[in-house]
C-alpha cells in the first residue's frame, strides 16, 4: 500500500454483507486533505493498484488526514469484522 506516494496509512476491514458475502475494505488516509473531485480519483487508482497487484476486488473508503492511527506492525492494520456461526 505504501508503494502508492499519496499513502499515508491504512487500515483493512474484513466484514460480511448482508447476502454473507466477505467484504474487504481498504480505509486510506493520504497524506494531504484532497477535494471531493480528488477523492474519488484517488480512491479508483487505489483499487486499480490493489486489483493489479493481487487480483482481489476491495472497496476502497478514503478518510481524512489524521483519522487512521499510524502502527509499525501490518497485522494491526487488518481488522477482521466478519460475524461467524461456525
Amino acid at each position: 500500500m505504501f508503494g502508492e506516494p499519496q499513502v499515508d496509512e491504512y487500515e483493512i476491514l474484513l466484514t460480511t454483507d448482508a447476502g454473507a458475502a466477505d467484504v474487504a475494505t481498504a480505509r486510506i488516509m493520504p497524506k494531504s486533505v484532497l477535494a471531493a473531485d480528488q477523492q474519488a480519483a484517488f480512491a479508483q487508482s487505489i483499487t486499480d493498484a490493489l486489483r493489479r497487484r493481487i487480483g482481489i476486488g476491495f472497496a476502497v473508503e478514503v478518510v481524512a488526514p489524521g483519522t487512521l492511527q499510524h502502527s509499525e506492525y501490518k497485522a494491526r492494520r487488518w481488522k477482521d469484522e466478519r460475524g461467524r456461526d461456525d
